[in-house]
């Protein structure tokens, strides 16, 4: 939980640096961004890795499997990834790059969610 907090300044930071720099060389506030959300992003990895322990763990407690769990790891994860993608597109004014990774998230996300959707057919037609 430290490590979150201490990057909340890293973000304030970088943003007024990037508002700064923004007039004269856009490229270079894009730059600064697109930094500061990588350095977060692998600050958070321990943070992501516990969560995932954590729920790992959960999940031997009771009666899911990993074949259940997974996957909504994997969908959080992609929905974050895609966030942020279509978040740093969108301040390049690229709406269209900034579409199409939603899209492809939101595609991604219902590929893996097909077995997830399998067990429950599975599921239903046992109960018929």
């Amino acid at each position: 939980m430290d490590g979150l907090v201490r990057l909340i300044p890293v973000a304030v930071l970088s943003a007024v640096l990037a508002l700064i720099v923004k007039k004269d060389n856009p490229l270079t506030a894009f730059l600064i961004s697109l930094a500061a959300v990588t350095l977060m992003l692998i600050s958070l990895l321990s943070e992501i890795q516990t969560v995932t322990a954590f729920l790992r763990e959960m999940s031997g407690y009771s009666s899911l499997k990993n074949e259940t769990i997974l996957p909504l790891i994997k969908i959080v994860g992609v929905s974050i990834v895609t966030g942020i993608a279509s978040q740093l597109c969108k301040d390049a004014n690229e709406g269209t790059l900034s579409y199409a990774a939603e899209l492809l998230g939101v595609i991604s996300a219902v590929l893996i969610a097909l077995p997830l959707f399998t067990q429950v057919l599975s599921l239903i037609l046992s109960l018929v």
